[in-house]
């Protein structure tokens, strides 16, 4: 019997995105969608118009009550499928069966959650560390697994990423935290710490289009930080550095020259994002 999926993107000043997303979505073949739902947060762009003109089914929040996990996990625990796929906004799925190839990863491993591999969309250093966090082989994860590969164990990204919804529910999700962001890094920590395991479907291709500038680095990772501090157990597990090494040896080979030269900095801004990040909550601590 075909299992029901349904799949959940929240959209936010996306008006660029909307219309190639859900023609993405209606293109994927041998998956049977139980339902689409589109999240909006009230935006200030047109993309409440789009949707309404181009009669594409949504739902719409405040942009006071939009949060990274307490939005994802609300209508995970809603859904009545088998299985939910995430996506965000900014992903192309050029591939008809990226999300039945995910979907079968998840069944066949008995995995609680698994994601697809990503590729940067856009030349850059973006796209030459996405070939060292997303490689070409397969993996299944489980709790032994936290101490051998560490913070590389709990690596997920909701950007693709297929859920088990029963257990989902099971384990009460993302435990009602307001996370702004790794609340798939939370989950996949809770599930391998419950025995569980994580997946990687690498055939399950997809696109990250994206572009951050070094600002916006910074910022996301002082975000990370503020994850990090308040779940120190998480931050404790080993963190393998070497990733830094090999994402220059790729960008030499490739004769990168502006990535290479750029990517000490870059570098910095994330390891000094994440300190500042900690630094920032511990500050908020002593202050209550």
């Amino acid at each position: 019997m075909a299992k029901k999926v349904d799949i959940i993107c929240p959209f936010y000043n996306g008006e660029e995105y909307i219309v190639n997303i859900n023609n993405y979505i209606l293109k994927q073949k041998d998956i049977e969608i139980n339902k689409i739902l589109y999240i909006l947060t009230e935006s200030e762009d047109n993309s409440k118009e789009i949707l309404i003109n181009n009669h594409i089914p949504f739902v719409e929040i405040p942009k006071k009550d939009f949060s990274h996990s307490l939005t994802r996990e609300k209508a995970l625990f809603d859904s009545i499928a088998d299985y939910v796929i995430m996506i965000t906004q900014d992903v192309k799925i050029e591939d008809e069966y990226c999300f039945s190839k995910l979907l079968n990863y998840t069944i066949e491993n008995n995995v609680a959650v698994s994601y697809a591999r990503q590729i940067g969309y856009i030349h850059g250093i973006d796209r030459y560390f996405r070939k060292i966090s997303y490689g070409k082989n397969s993996y299944v994860y489980s709790k032994e697994d936290l101490q051998k590969k560490g913070q590389n164990a709990c690596f997920l990204s909701d950007v693709c990423a297929c859920y088990n919804v029963e257990t989902f529910k099971r384990i009460n999700g993302y435990d009602g935290k307001d996370l702004n962001t790794n609340e798939d890094m939370y989950y996949a920590y809770k599930c391998l710490k419950n025995d569980l395991k994580v997946g990687y479907c690498a055939d399950a291709v997809v696109y990250h289009t994206h572009k951050l500038t070094f600002k916006n680095t910074y910022e996301r990772y002082k975000e990370i930080g503020h994850f990090f501090y308040h779940n120190p157990e998480i931050d404790a597990l080993p963190n393998n550095r070497m990733k830094y090494f090999k994402c220059m040896g790729i960008m030499f080979i490739h004769f990168a020259w502006k990535s290479f030269i750029l990517f000490p900095i870059h570098a910095l801004i994330r390891h000094f994002g994440i300190v500042n990040g900690k630094k920032e909550e511990e500050k908020n601590d002593n202050k209550k």
